[in-house]
């Protein structure tokens, strides 16, 4: 899997009021131990969960780096100008929420009416550091495809912020959360890479039924092996007189 990767979801965000009265946006980057369903063709399939911690160490050690940012930095008009100033990022335990004060700027005022509107979801990008993964997994109810699982337990945020189209449907599950990693490559890699059919190295799963023993080819019956016959210039003898001749006498009896 990417060491690198991209997650959007269609968690709701708001907007508030400060005491100054700039808008400040709130919203749900995730939901911890949540599952959801990560099909990429760079990334592989599997299912995917967060632990409450996994952003613990970035945030204590390099909030400052970190910039909300509107469609990743790839919107022509807003581009990567920062959206405004990171207020917070609450962890009750159950969501990893942000909030974040927004510049009085025309790039931000423009986004106004669609935040309002609740026409954006959250998306962030992020560095693989740790994670746990399982290829050997059973069938269950929110993993009914047997897939690998992935628990990512501690990862390094390079920004976040919101997107146009966050998560799409299924039609076997509700889903919230879902891989952009594709979408962030440079136009026509995926393509090319597809073209010189290389396949990039993800997790498979392994299956737990076990597998059916081959049935053993049949062997030939061996050929019996030709009786000895003796040799011409010796006499033949019969099996009587054969055995009497090879009989010991007892010590007791006085040969002749």
């Amino acid at each position: 899997m990417a060491t690198t990767f991209w997650r959007a979801s269609d968690y709701a965000l708001d907007l508030e009021r400060s005491a100054k009265g700039n808008p400040v946006l709130t919203g749900v980057l995730l939901r911890f131990n949540e599952w959801n369903e990560i099909d990429s063709p760079l990334e592989g399939n599997f299912m995917e969960r967060f632990t409450p911690s996994v952003f613990k160490k970035t945030f204590s050690e390099r909030m400052n780096s970190i910039r909300a940012i509107f469609q990743h930095g790839r919107d022509p008009q807003v581009g990567d100008k920062p959206l405004g100033r990171i207020k917070d990022m609450p962890n009750d335990g159950v969501e990893q929420r942000y909030r974040v004060e927004l510049f009085r700027a025309s790039y931000v005022d423009d986004l106004l009416p669609a935040l309002e509107g609740g026409q954006f979801g959250s998306s962030f990008s992020a560095r693989d550091i740790k994670s746990e993964t399982k290829t050997k997994v059973k069938r269950s109810d929110y993993n009914p495809g047997g897939l690998p699982e992935v628990t990512r337990m501690e990862l390094a945020m390079r920004e976040f912020g919101p997107v146009t189209f966050p998560a799409i449907g299924s039609a076997t599950a509700e889903v919230h959360m879902r891989s952009i990693t594709d979408d962030h490559l440079h136009p026509g890699v995926l393509e090319l890479i597809q073209a010189l059919g290389w396949t990039p190295p993800v997790v498979r799963a392994e299956t737990l039924e076990p597998e059916e023993e081959p049935e053993p080819e049949p062997q030939a019956d061996p050929e019996p092996e030709p009786e000895a016959t003796p040799p011409d210039d010796q006499p033949p003898h019969s099996e009587d007189e054969s055995s009497r001749g090879e009989e010991e006498l007892p010590k007791w009896q006085l040969r002749r």
